[in-house]
């Protein structure tokens, strides 16, 4: 035997339950989105860094080569080799951190995230991921702002 609005009163918890729950699952969705956009640009940014390394230890062994021989043609003092060879030795130990860190880095996007590709250099500019432009919005602010707080989650979990 049941009070009259008791299954009313059930049906309705059942449903405020179903719609936390699938707030719930939303809201998982969107961290495991911000966790795997934070790895993916923080290797994107470590191929970076790990690039210009590598670059500037190319610089520093030409600059070095060049202080060899201009020692060598008595231009230059042996102080200023000494000079360029720990600043080559500077940048190698640099670039090699900066490889070793991004390697790690892309084996735990790997570990996390099996079959994604692996980010690649895309230069200084970035041109190759912005080759097209986007497509222009044909929405308001207010209009955006208005979907924005519909489609939150976080907001949703915490109305009563």
């Amino acid at each position: 035997m049941r009070w009259p609005a008791k299954a009313a009163a059930d049906r309705q918890l059942g449903a405020s339950e179903i719609q936390l729950g699938e707030l719930a699952l939303a809201d998982a969705w969107h961290e495991a989105a911000r966790g795997l956009l934070t790895a993916w640009f923080d290797a994107l940014r470590d191929v970076r860094t790990a690039s210009v390394l590598q670059e500037q230890a190319r610089l520093v062994t030409q600059q070095m080569a060049t202080t060899e021989r201009r020692v060598a043609a008595g231009e230059a003092a042996t102080l200023e080799l000494l000079a360029a060879q720990a600043e080559a030795a500077r940048v190698d130990a640099l670039a090699a951190r900066a490889q070793g860190q991004l390697q790690v880095r892309l084996q735990a996007l790997e570990r996390l995230y099996p079959g994604l590709p692996k980010p690649l250099d895309m230069g200084a500019t970035g041109s190759a991921l912005w080759s097209v432009a986007p497509p222009a919005a044909d929405v308001t602010a207010a209009q955006w702002a208005t979907k924005i707080l519909d489609d939150n989650h976080e907001l949703e979990l915490r109305r009563p």
